[in-house]
């Protein structure tokens, strides 16, 4: 499945956390274990 989506990063203490638009948890297009590739524009 390709999905292209934009997500936030935030800088929490020394880590980045990638935040994700929680309509693709709730719609189940995200789940455990499912691989996802990070596109640096």
């Amino acid at each position: 499945m390709k999905l292209m989506k934009e997500v936030t990063i935030r800088k929490v203490g020394n880590q980045l956390r990638i935040v994700l638009p929680k309509e693709l948890i709730h719609r189940q297009h995200l789940k455990e274990n499912d691989k996802v590739t990070i596109v640096i524009l």
